[in-house]
């Protein structure tokens, strides 16, 4: 194992943070335009649509993602997203960051895992040099009109296939076996990557 490239895929909800970022920034970007978050009928309808299985988790976040930044400019929305970073701050697990940074500094490539967007995600991960994969999303018009998915939503068995997707383009020269792989997590949605990994820590195995 010594020879190994070890790598630490890290989940973010409710793992290096200790809540849901997709409703942090629903409610950080409905505050930044001078409204209240209490969730309006298309949210509303786009939550039960989920709940009812009539809908994907994907095509739910994109509704949603639509209903608060539609009309948005383009670059007010990229600058919403940056400032978001304090919001992020404000809502880490310090316990688990503490270990993750403890890795890193020992020589463990860190690597954010998410089914939450890249849009919100990107600017965390770049202040903490950690890398990232995460759900797409792409925007139509400017303002903003349609917010719609541009990759399938990394959860489950996605993660997996996003992982091996990442290591093929970034190591393409090693194979499976040339990795250590750690994966923490909170169980849901989770369940996958740890199959995958050499060993899984459950965020509840993190002391405060």
């Amino acid at each position: 194992m010594t020879d190994k490239r070890k790598i630490l895929f890290v989940d973010f909800d409710g793992t290096l943070i200790r809540r849901d970022s997709l409703f942090m920034f629903l409610r950080y970007v409905r505050r930044r335009r001078g409204k209240r978050f209490g969730m309006n009928a298309k949210m509303i309808a786009a939550c039960a649509a989920y709940a009812l299985r009539m809908i994907s988790a994907g095509d739910a976040k994109c509704r949603l993602l639509t209903t608060v930044a539609r009309g948005l400019d383009k670059e007010l929305y990229e600058r919403i997203c940056v400032d978001f970073v304090g919001e992020i701050e404000d809502s880490v697990n310090s316990a688990v960051l503490k270990d993750v940074e403890k890795r890193r500094m020992a020589g463990e490539e860190v690597v954010i895992v998410s089914a939450s967007v890249r849009d919100w995600l990107e600017p965390y991960a770049v202040q903490k040099g950690f890398g990232l994969i995460c759900t797409e999303v792409a925007i139509d018009g400017n303002p903003i009109e349609r917010v719609k998915l541009a990759t399938p939503n990394c959860r489950g068995k996605e993660k997996v296939r996003r992982i091996e997707r990442w290591l093929s383009e970034k190591y393409p020269n090693c194979s499976r076996c040339d990795f250590h792989i750690t994966a923490i997590g909170n169980g849901r949605g989770d369940k996958e990557m740890f199959e995958f990994a050499d060993e899984a820590i459950s965020v509840s195995q993190v002391g405060d």
